[in-house]
Order: structure tokens, then sequence, then C-alpha cells
């Protein structure tokens, strides 16, 4: 069948991977083409990157996301993954709306959602609301009060039940509160819904007895959350929201059962549900019985195989996952048999049918289809599980149940006569079979004690190995907990408590320690004296492991997501995190926040030079020093590489910051020994200031970055505080940098040749070749204005080869039509000569041209050869064993020393220009070049002046011994044309002089 509406899902692995997949299945831009995000990741930088990436590869597209507690990716079900669904319709409009709530108005956020997106053939909504502030009933409701019946299908974010922050977004907008939404406009369309629930109903019915909206205070008049640890056999301090997740409330309003999940606990006691209660509503307890589940499910996929169907989005829950497990799957994957399947597990699920309704605990589909033809599909999918063929769950809830009837129609017969306790007991013992419990009964008015066999068995006793007496029983109880214990009985024993409960370890007969749950409840006489205890007792040493590791494996996951693994300081993540508060606090108290963006100056260069390893310890003992001058309160992180960054909050004024940036200075000057080492280092340091620069967290980062690299630009070992300017600047210098990047491209470098003159005899005896840059926007460009920043960016290594090639093929070609077979000089950077195998690759250029090394002079100025002065020397002796001639640019303003010329075979010095310019008026300046002239003479050096600007000039350098020379006095530096003329002029002179 030809389908009309295309779908391709994949996981999203890195921007490469993403783009060769988009290019395989010929997905192409366009307004019709919904991409939805479904991300187990929450951190807004990587979604942020996540979507400019999409939007650059897909800048037509509509595009919707949700983080997760789960995902679905061609019926495959994932956590921890990013999941990507294209679908291309053919005759689908698409209409895309992003709402933030304010003051938690949902269900205005609703109606103004259906007013920007519902048209005239609008056939469904896909909304993707935050799943820990969005009122979804309100949301739904505000939505059907614009058009009653428009179909809503969709979800609340989920974050794996952590309940900490859950984010929705568009390709503009990314929000922790609020909604986005996408319409699909067609006549075309066929849209086929249906949901599974199937969650049961356990223990008693309660009565809504106190709510506003979906607060939810009061279940027959008590605390929700003291209800929930009575039935679930927790402590107030351990309900979270994950278990109102797992037990939801089941209501049932108009015939439909729909589950009401809490999503999170109030200071008072109240709760937060995903949904709307009202009161007088009769609510149970649910429980996941996940036999009926699939069972349920199956029928769907029956319904949904007999329809026309080109892409499937399942929108389930977040419960159902953790309830079916690893047989989850086994119910989604089905559906791919009749189409592509894709989606995510929510914390609420949107469904609209004949009213709208917020589901919980529910899976819900659509199918979408542009034409009328069903799929035909040889065998209905069956789903297949272990859990359909067990009657495990649904005979433990029934067990459930009707132990809870028993066990109330016990205490009630116990309370009316002690004459059927022991009937009661032996009736308790065989109901508490089946979940393996002890029993323990205390007649206190006869001083007997009782322990069940299975109550011995757990420490390990057979039942007459162990005497029933207290004393014994203390004797068992660990040292820590016994105090606990007797509090425990004596607070039930005076009716201090209804009924109690405690944890605590049991010595073992083998000698370790068991984990013990204990119940109990306390019968009195008519003058209220307590006469008996009865109660039971559950094993829990693997849940207690369990939750060990589960604590240990927490703790160990925090610190690998949010601090960084080498210093052990926060990382991007936890310090952007800090900084949030930071600037809300701040912005409650009226305070400022500060913050420092640190790097190290020149620490590529520690690594290149000695090594990762070594470079890691240098870190480590930088962060020690840092942290060593932060006060308390204040954050100092490790963002990347060799970049930190620090939070100081509560300042006072820019005084106090520049002491501490000055502090933290002063600590990195001092030497870093290691293995036998001596390192220097120094900081470039960048602040800015909430409010005064920025009141988003993202800007102030950005400024500091922007103020550090203004620090460098200045010298490096400083600090500088951000100004607006800066961020003019820092813009300048992106364009100049992405100028440079598309000047390689487009082959916008050439060369320039200004000649070297025998002054004397006034004949050429070289060229040097001056790379210039034809930039399309701003005209010819010198060298000052982009090789800077190209040495800063690395990019001048590119420039130099292109300098090297073009100049060489220009030589070979002069030389190759008699015109010129002088020297040919160039000019490289330092960073070219250290670079491994520059000597290598020169040769190689040289011998594909065929021309004479000995006629070139690779030109490197004075200051940057002096930096590295051992390394230079090898370099150099490389390219002299070529035969290639070295030439000192800029001599006279470094500080070369005779011994360095002479072990480096150094071939010309070229006299600095600023010592020629101030010839002959300027004593001084004479000097220094006949302290030059002398010292090549001494060397057997040659030498030449560059800069020749005018006739007393070259008479000045005539004088001094100086022959050779270069400036715009002879010639001006000439394009390749010009050159050629200028060289075959030359040529023509001194034909006619011969």
């Amino acid at each position: 069948m030809q389908h009309s509406i295309e779908n391709h899902t994949t996981y999203y692995t890195n921007k490469k991977s993403l783009e060769a997949y988009i290019v395989d299945h010929h997905i192409k831009s366009a307004s019709s083409l919904l991409i939805q995000i479904f991300s187990a990741k929450t951190d807004q930088v990587f979604i942020s990157t996540l979507l400019c990436e999409l939007t650059q590869l897909l800048p037509d597209a509509v595009i919707i996301g949700t983080t997760t507690d789960g995902e679905i990716m061609n019926g495959k079900v994932s956590t921890g993954k990013v999941v990507l669904s294209f679908t291309k319709f053919a005759h689908t409009r698409l209409k895309c709306a992003a709402l933030r709530h304010v003051h938690n108005e949902c269900f205005e956020n609703g109606r103004l959602l259906a007013q920007q997106l519902i048209g005239e053939d609008t056939k469904l909504i896909i909304a993707l609301a935050d799943g820990l502030h969005t009122n979804g009933e309100e949301l739904l409701s505000g939505i059907a009060s614009i058009k009653p019946k428009i179909p809503v299908a969709g979800g609340m974010a989920g974050d794996n039940l952590k309940f900490e922050k859950t984010l929705v977004f568009t390709k503009d907008e990314i929000m922790q509160e609020g909604v986005v939404a996408v319409a699909l406009e067609s006549k075309q369309l066929r849209i086929h819904r249906d949901y599974s629930f199937c969650w049961q109903s356990i223990g008693n019915e309660m009565t809504v007895t106190k709510v506003e909206k979906n607060r939810l205070y009061t279940l027959n008049n008590i605390k929700v959350v003291d209800l929930y640890t009575h039935y679930l056999g927790i402590k107030p301090e351990e309900f979270e929201a994950g278990i109102g997740i797992e037990f939801p409330l089941i209501v049932t309003h108009d015939g439909l059962n729909s589950a009401r999940a809490i999503r999170s606990r109030e200071d008072d006691g109240s709760v937060m549900m995903a949904g709307n209660l009202s009161v007088g509503d009769k609510v149970r307890i649910g429980f996941g019985d996940a036999k009926r589940m699939l069972h349920q499910s199956q029928k769907l996929i029956e319904a949904a195989s007999r329809q026309p169907s080109e892409v499937i989005f399942v929108y389930s829950c977040a419960a159902r996952r953790y309830f079916i497990g690893n047989e989850i799957e086994a119910e989604v994957s089905p559906l791919q048999a009749i189409a592509p399947v894709c989606g995510f597990f929510t914390y609420g699920e949107f469904f609209t049918q004949d009213k709208n309704e917020l589901f919980n605990q529910t899976m819900t589909i659509v199918s979408l289809s542009e034409s009328n033809k069903s799929k035909t599909i040889a065998q209905t999918p069956k789903i297949t599980s272990k859990i359909i063929k067990s009657n495990y769950l649904s005979t433990l809830v029934h067990l459930i149940n009707v132990t809870s009837l028993e066990l109330q129609e016990y205490t009630e017969a116990l309370e009316q006569s002690y004459a059927h306790n022991e009937m009661l007991k032996e009736r308790l013992e065989l109901a508490l079979l089946g979940s393996h419990d002890g029993v323990w009964d205390w007649n206190i008015a006869e001083h007997s004690l009782y322990f069940s066999p299975r109550w011995k068995e757990m420490i390990g006793y057979r039942d007459d190995e162990f005497a029933n007496e207290l004393s014994n029983f203390e004797d068992h109880v660990h040292h820590d907990d016994l105090e606990r214990v007797r509090e425990y009985i004596n607070k039930n024993l005076y009716a201090k408590t209804e009924n109690c409960e405690t944890i605590y370890r049991l010595r073992h007969k083998a000698g370790h320690w068991v984990w013990v749950l204990v119940r109990g409840k306390t019968l009195f006489d008519e003058k209220n004296h307590p006469v008996r205890m009865i109660g039971t007792m559950t094993d829990i040493t693997e849940q207690k492991k369990a939750e060990a590791l589960l604590l240990k494996r927490k703790k160990a996951l925090h610190q690998q997501a949010y601090y960084d693994t080498l210093t052990r300081l926060p990382n991007r993540s936890l310090f952007m995190d800090r900084l949030e508060h930071a600037l809300i606090k701040a912005k409650r108290s009226g305070n400022k926040v500060a913050l420092f963006f640190i790097d190290l100056d020149k620490f590529k260069h520690i690594n290149d030079s000695y090594g990762h390893l070594l470079g890691d310890t240098v870190l480590k003992i930088v962060a020690k020093r840092l942290s060593s001058s932060i006060r308390e309160g204040d954050t100092l992180a490790r963002l990347s590489g060799d970049e930190f960054a620090l939070i100081a909050e509560e300042i006072s004024d820019e005084k106090q910051l520049a002491s501490l940036a000055q502090k933290l200075l002063e600590l990195i000057e001092e030497p870093i020994c290691v293995d036998e080492l001596q390192l220097s280092l120094s900081l470039s340091i960048g602040i800015s200031i909430y409010p005064d620069d920025a009141s988003q967290a993202l800007k102030l980062l950005e400024y500091a970055d922007t103020a550090m690299y203004t620090a460098k630009e200045n010298g490096r070992n400083t600090f500088e505080f951000y100004a607006l300017e800066m961020t003019t600047y820092a813009l300048a210098r992106m364009r100049l940098i992405a100028d440079l990047r598309e000047a390689f491209e487009r082959d916008e470098f050439i060369l320039h040749y200004q000649p070297q003159i025998d002054a004397l005899q006034n004949k050429i005896v070289g060229m040097e070749a001056l790379i210039r840059w034809e930039n399309p926007k701003t005209g010819l460009a010198l060298p000052s204005t982009f090789l800077p920043l190209a040495e800063e960016t690395g990019m001048a290594i590119e420039i130099d080869k292109l300098v090297i090639k073009k100049a060489i093929s220009q030589t070979s070609q002069w030389s190759k039509e008699g015109i010129m077979s002088e020297m040919i000089a160039l000019n490289i950077s330092a960073k070219q000569l250290e670079h491994q195998g520059f000597a290598k690759e020169f040769g190689a250029a040289i011998k594909s041209y065929e021309i004479d090394p000995s006629r070139l002079v690779l030109e490197l100025s004075e200051a940057r050869m002096i930096k590295n002065d051992a390394h230079i020397i090898e370099k150099i002796n490389e390219l002299n064993a070529l035969g290639i001639h070295l030439s000192i640019d800029d001599f006279g303003i470094g500080c070369s020393s005779p011994s360095f010329l002479k072990r480096s075979a150094i071939y010309q010095l070229k006299i600095d220009q600023t010592l020629i310019k101030d010839i002959p008026q300027k004593k001084e300046s004479i000097e220094i070049i006949k302290a030059i002239i002398a010292l090549a003479k001494s060397l057997d050096i040659d030498v030449i002046a560059k800069g020749v600007e005018r006739a007393e000039q070259k008479a000045c350098l005539l004088t001094l011994g100086c022959v050779k020379m270069q400036g715009n006095y002879f010639s001006k530096p000439l394009p390749p044309q010009e050159a050629e003329v200028f060289l075959r002029e030359h040529l023509s002179i001194i034909s006619k002089n011969e």
C-alpha cells in the first residue's frame, strides 16, 4: 500500500549520526514535517543544543518535545535514551503553539491554546505538558470550552520518577511550567484512538472529605499521607510522589474508572493530584493487575489492526512500566506490525472521547492515516508474555482483598470476646502463610509470650529451640534498637498510638542480623487496662539490602551526574542549577551575585608537551588551590577542560570582587611541582554581575566568558569586568572566525610579491611572498587584521600551508618561463615550525614542484623563535638538512643571543622596519643597525633591511654596509600578474646592460 504519511524514528546519539540518518532516509525540511522528541535527559543545555541541530538541519519542520519516564521507538521500550520521531504528512497542515503557566492558570492556557490552534479542519491536537505543575484536567477543560469534542492526545512530561524537573519544548521554547501542542489540519486525515486501563481497586472504599480541585487534603477526614503510610506500611518521612504513581487512587465518574496519581506532597500533609477530585467522590487505592492490563491491550491491538493506519503514537503511563516491568515491551511491540510506533511514558495521559479526560496508569494510542485503505495483515499481532500465562498477580490481589476483609472481621471478634483469641490467632497465621509472615502474641494478664513457628524460623530456630520468654526475645534484639523497641511497646500499651509498627534487627542463630518489620495492636479490658498484644513480623532483610544498594547507586549516580570525576568539583549541570538558585535568592533579597569565568592560560601546551596524565594532575592541584580561597556558600565548578567558574553570592561592591580575583591570580602564580617538573601557570578571569550585567543565568555565563577572552587579549594573568562593548567585540570576533573558515572554502587568500633588491648593483636578489585576503565584504585585508586571530584559533597552520603551496607553485612557473631564478622568501608561524612532520611535508611539496630548495627562505619572527630555543633549533636543523634557508624576521627588537644564532645555522637576519624608519635622524637606531651588521658578518650571516621607504634611508644603509633592501621605495607588494611584469622589465634592463 502506498503511504501518504511517512514516519522514521531513531535514537539520538550525536549530530554526525543524526545528519547521516536524515540523509539516508531522505528526510526533507518541510512545514508538514512533525518532529517529536522524547528525551530521558532533563539537561536544558543538552536539549537546547539538540533543538539547534534539528533546526539547522530541518529549518521548516515543526518540533515539539518532552522529557520522559521511558521512551518507545519502533515498538521498543528504552530508558535513559533520546528518541526522535520524524512524521511527514502529505495532506495535513501543522500548527504549533507554546504557553507558559502564569499563576498556574491551566484552564485559561487551555482556552488560549485552543484559540491559537483550532481551525475549521482541525482533526487532532497533540499536547505535551510539564508533569509537576500542570493541572491536566483543567487544561483539557479549557480546550473543550472552545470546541467541546476536539480530539486531544499526548500527555504530561516525566523525569524517571525523580519528581524534580520536567520539561516540554518547541524549537523556540524550553519550559518547566507550561504546555506545547501541535494541531493537525486536514480533510483527509483519519484518526483512531483507544486506551487500555485495567487497574484494580483494593482495600476499603474511602470518601473525599476535603479537596480543592487537584489539591487533596483528607480522605475519611484523615490526611492522605497518614492513610498511605498506614496502608502501605511506610514511615511518613518515607512517603514520596513515586508511591502515589505506583498506588494511585481509583475514582469512578459516569461509569468510567480512572486513576488519580499523586504528583507531589505539600508541607501541610496535603498532596497534589494529576487531576481534579470532588468532595464526596468514592475512591480506593489502586493496584496494577498486569495480566488484565495485557488482556485489555490485546483487544486494543485487534481494534487498531482493523483501522487504516500509517503511524501510531503511544502515550502510556509510567506506572505501567514499573508494574509490568520487563514485559512492558510486549504491550507495545505488536503495534509495530500495524504501523511504525513511537511515544513515551508519561505522568498523565490526555484522552478525549465523549468528554475530556485526564488518565493516569493508562496506555493511550492515536493511529493516523491519510488513506482510507486498511493495511492487510496476515495475522492479528498477539501479545506474548509470561504474565498472560500466569495467575500470580490476580491471585495476589484476591488474596490481599480477602485477607483484608478477614483481618477486619478478626479484629472485631477479638474486641468482642477473649474466648476467640486462640482461634483468631490460628486463622491469622493461615491467612498470612502466603506472605510468609510470623505471628507473636503477648498475654499481659497471664505474663505469657507466644512466637509462631514461622516467627522463629525467620531467625534460624526450630519451634522447640527458642524459648517463648521476654528476656530471650530482648537478648536477640540489636543493642542499638532495644530502647526503640521498648518505647514502641509502651506507647501502644498506654494508648498513645492506636496501632504500633516498627523496624528493628534480630540476631539470627547463625550470628548475622535479620531486619524485621513488626506490626501489632493492644487489646484493653473494660477498665481500659492493656491485657494483650498481638501482631505480625515480616522479614525485610532483602528489602533493606536493596534499599542500601539503591542508596549507594543513587549517591554514585548523583556524583557522576553532578560532579566532575577528576577534580570532584561540581560540573556544569550542577553549577547551572546552583546559579539559577542563587539568582532566585538574590532577586528576593535584593543582593548581587558575581560569576567568575576562569581559564588556565596556555594549558594546552602542558598537555601537548608533557601528556594528559600530567595535565590531569595539574588540574587537580589548580582545583584544590582555587577551592581553598572561596567563601563558604560560594560554588566553584569545573565546566570543561581547563575552564572553571565561581559563583560569589551576597557581594557588596566591585572592590571585593577585584580583591578575590587578584587572590586567585596570586594562588596560581606560585609554581606547581609535578614529577620533578616546575611549571609556571597563570589565569585569565572574566567577571559578570547580577543584576547589573544580566538577569539570566546563561547570559551571565556568556558575558563572563566574553570578559575572560578580553583578559586574554590584554595579556593574560589578569581579570576583567564585563562591559557592554565586549559583546560587540566578541560578536565581531566570532564573525571574523567564521569568515576566515569560509575564506578557505572559497579560496579567498592570495599572495602578493615584494622584490628584494641589491641596492648597490640595483638588481633583484629575491621576492617575498606576502599573504592577502580578498574579503568580499570588506575588500583586500592585510595580514595584521586576521593573522593574530588565525594563530589563536589554530588556523595559522593551514594558512602557512596555503602560502607555501601557492608560493612554490608560482616560483616554479616563473622559473620554467625563465623570468626568475632568485630566492623566494616565505613567512611561517612558529606553530607551523613546531608542527609534527612539517619538514617532511615541506620537502614533499618542493619535490612535487621540482624547485631547488636552496632558493627557499623561510622567515620566522625573532620574538617567537626564542620562546622554545632547543625545540626550534632542532626543527631548523631538519630544514637545513633539506637545503632550505632560515631567516629571522623583525630582527633587532627581540633578545636573540649570538650563541643561539650560531647553534641554529641561520642564513639571514632581516632588520626590523621600526629601526629603519628612524634613520638617518636617530643615532641610537644607527648604532643598533651597525651592531646587527657586525654580528652578522662575524657569524657569516646574510643581512637585509625591510621597510625602506625613502632615498636617505637607502643611502644610510649603504653607508653602514647593508646592500640588500626591501620596501615601498623599490616596489610595493604586487599581485602575481604585476609582479611578473616587474620581473620581465627587470630582466629586459639586465639584457640591455649586457
